[in-house]
């Protein structure tokens, strides 16, 4: 593959200094996904590389040489593109993987069950909060199958507090049961609130 190689190549001789993006290297060769990668040294057969994610050369072969033959002299000319695309495949891939395990957390799964839910961030040892404990476990018996009550403990889930963007504890949010939060409250929060809340969502006792 010329054109693979012609990259390689300028790979190597940009190697001791620091890293250009193929941009610079080349002002018109990428378009797209691999705009601003850096060039620089990579093991052998290996084309691109972002965290885990590789793609070799012998994948862009198997990608021209599944084409039409007409269309294959072309595309080894234009192997970059071919290469870009296939990044951009890949970088896709990452991304809902990453998605996917962001949401394996207690609150997502709460949000995604077809349920209303109630998340209490906090953290024991906070006067508010510990006083908040009793009335969620009211709750959840209270509305047990028609609500998630969930207590998250914000000092030792300190990403997924910040996630939801919580500065002060404890703060409850209230998400109907497609998931869209339509309420928070910060602070101590009687039972009696929480209820009237609820029953303005449509969620009865």
């Amino acid at each position: 593959m010329l054109a693979m190689a012609c990259f390689l190549g300028s790979i190597a001789a940009h190697a001791a200094q620091p890293p250009k993006t193929v941009t610079e290297v080349h002002p018109h060769l990428a378009i797209g996904a691999l705009t601003f990668a850096k060039v620089t040294e990579l093991p052998e057969d290996v084309l691109l590389q972002a965290g885990d994610m590789q793609v070799k050369a012998e994948q862009i072969d198997k990608i021209v040489a599944a084409q039409p033959p007409q269309l294959q002299e072309d595309l080894r000319k234009n192997a970059y593109l071919v290469l870009e695309q296939r990044a951009a495949s890949e970088i896709l891939l990452s991304l809902a993987k990453q998605a996917v395990l962001a949401r394996d957390n207690p609150v997502d799964k709460a949000r995604d069950s077809g349920k209303p839910s109630l998340v209490d961030f906090g953290a024991t040892g906070c006067g508010p909060c510990d006083m908040m404990t009793p009335i969620l476990e009211n709750l959840k018996v209270k509305y047990e199958g028609k609500l998630n009550v969930l207590f998250v403990h914000v000092r030792e889930r300190q990403i997924l507090g910040a996630k939801y963007g919580i500065q002060t504890i404890p703060v409850q949010v209230f998400f109907d049961k497609d998931g869209k939060e339509v309420f928070r409250h910060v602070g101590f929060f009687p039972q009696e609130e929480i209820e009237r809340k609820l029953a303005e969502m449509g969620v009865a006792g």
